[in-house]
């Protein structure tokens, strides 16, 4: 199973990756996960390796990190044209009051106009 992790640099982050973790740990083969953090915020300075280090934590197996800068729907719609997924898994909230209206946004239209199947992390 091909897996698309949408992050941003909030709190979430860990909620995200142990719902990911529940989800695909039964997988056999183990699922193919890409781990997309958007950088939406031009004052986030979170370390890539942050990221990556947390991710380890939860994940016993090899994953594919991308780190892009721009808007978090871009970026997404941008990812899922690149490579084929059967999942994507991303959160509804993210680390300020404007990205969670973002998010929500976002999560709604993703809802709405991509095809495959979704995993939302409240």
């Amino acid at each position: 199973m091909k897996t698309l992790i949408c992050v941003d640099s909030s709190a979430q982050c860990e909620k995200i990756f142990l719902a990911s973790k529940n989800i695909l740990a039964a997988r056999v083969p183990a699922a193919e996960i890409t781990i997309l953090h958007v950088v939406a915020d031009q004052h986030d300075n979170t370390n890539v390796k942050d990221i990556n280090e947390l991710a380890k934590q939860y994940f016993n197996t090899d994953f594919y990190y991308m780190e892009v800068k721009g808007i978090i729907l871009d970026e997404i719609y941008q990812a899922l044209n690149n490579a084929q997924y059967d999942l994507i898994i991303f959160g509804t909230k993210g680390h300020s009051a404007f990205t969670n209206i973002i998010l929500g946004s976002t999560a709604e239209y993703l809802l709405h106009h991509v095809k495959i199947p979704m995993l939302l992390v409240p």
